[in-house]
């Protein structure tokens, strides 16, 4: 017998106060704007990458990228720090299908920090990962670092929200609502559950088809063909925009994500396509996204060549299931099946319950 999922206490108490949750997201906003603007911060993190950069490794070249919420802008002074090492001219993702490469490299690297631990301790190999890491704690600056070899496609996603985050503050704030504060507070953001990063665009996503915040789409009909790198096969972009003025109210973008998300039927029929900003009916997903005239090319060939994997991530997947932007054939919510979409909709829905009764005492 399924035992129904309770938000936390504190969740249910921040909710039921609209004044006492601006202040709650105020100061965590503030908090990871200091770190953003925090010299000894950025010091500390050159510092690191200095020393990863050190080891004895035999390589013509070794490129360090910072990426994840240290980039975008969602990071506090003790966040961990997620760097992609290019080795040899590695970026576009000549690393990406060789897993067994990739394995070598965290051995490589996970055995040089073991023979340092003055700098680098709790040192790490995850080799089963979909993307291998070695994961370490820095002694000098105190932080914890994970480090991949694959491609610099994690370095362009991370871009992609840094430019999201920047179109207006309601973007930013909204995401660090439920990515910092609400998911945390009621544990979905772990390795069974979400991770951050598909969290960040479970609110994009949430964004665009609500017209709030363009697709990706809409953007790259706006972006030259030097603004595009291919990683991967995919078709990427660095791209700014202008600011987008979102004169919606931040109570009724808040209560319509958890209304929004808590339709599981809604949630286990469709698609949530990240790259056109519209919901696709996963039983004709491939065929649908495939023929759309808002991809490229490039895009479409590369999207076909994974018509087995798209079918498990998409079609038969029976849960929540959200199209990265850049690596189309990618689930970032395959875990999200069962039980475990079934609670995390009734967490939304009774977060919608609490905040309409909020809503109305402000009245």
């Amino acid at each position: 017998m399924l035992i129904e999922k309770l938000l936390s206490a504190k969740t249910m108490n921040m909710l039921s106060s609209w004044p006492l949750l601006c202040a709650e997201v105020d100061s965590k906003l503030e908090t990871m704007e200091l770190s953003l603007n925090s010299f000894a911060v950025h010091s500390d993190v050159k510092k690191l990458c200095d020393s990863v950069c050190s080891l004895n490794i035999v390589s013509s070249s070794i490129d360090v990228h910072v990426f994840g919420s240290r980039l975008y802008g969602l990071a506090t002074k003790s966040s961990d720090v997620d760097l992609y090492l290019e080795i040899d001219n590695t970026f576009d993702g000549k690393l990406a299908d060789n897993i067994s490469m990739q394995v070598n490299l965290v051995k490589t690297f996970a055995t040089q920090f073991l023979s340092n631990d003055k700098e680098f301790q709790n040192v790490k190999e995850v080799c089963d990962a979909r993307v291998p890491i070695v994961k370490f704690y820095h002694v000098p600056t105190q932080l914890n670092c994970d480090v991949s070899f694959k491609s610099g496609l994690s370095s362009f996603n991370s871009k992609l929200i840094r430019s999201y985050l920047s179109m207006d503050e309601t973007v930013k704030w909204l995401v660090c609502t439920i990515v910092k504060i609400w998911a945390p507070q009621n544990n979905l953001n772990n390795k069974d559950m979400f991770t951050s990063y598909a969290l960040v665009w479970l609110v994009l996503f949430y964004l665009m088809d609500k017209k709030v915040i363009p697709s990706l789409a809409e953007i790259l009909e706006k972006v030259s063909e030097y603004e595009r790198r291919i990683i991967e096969g995919w078709e990427c972009m660095l791209v700014e925009w202008p600011d987008v003025h979102i004169t919606h109210e931040r109570t009724k973008l808040l209560l319509n994500f958890f209304s929004y998300y808590a339709n599981m039927d809604k949630l286990n029929n469709y698609v949530l396509c990240t790259f056109t900003g519209v919901l696709m009916k996963k039983k004709n997903f491939f065929r649908t996204f495939s023929c759309s005239n808002k991809i490229s090319k490039i895009q479409r060939s590369k999207f076909n060549t994974f018509k087995q994997r798209i079918c498990s991530n998409f079609v038969t997947h029976n849960g929540l299931a959200i199209q990265d932007p850049f690596e189309l054939s990618f689930n970032l919510t395959k875990k999200i099946t069962g039980n475990t979409l079934v609670e995390f909709c009734e967490l939304c829905y009774q977060s919608t319950k609490i905040l309409v009764n909020a809503t109305r005492s402000c009245v």
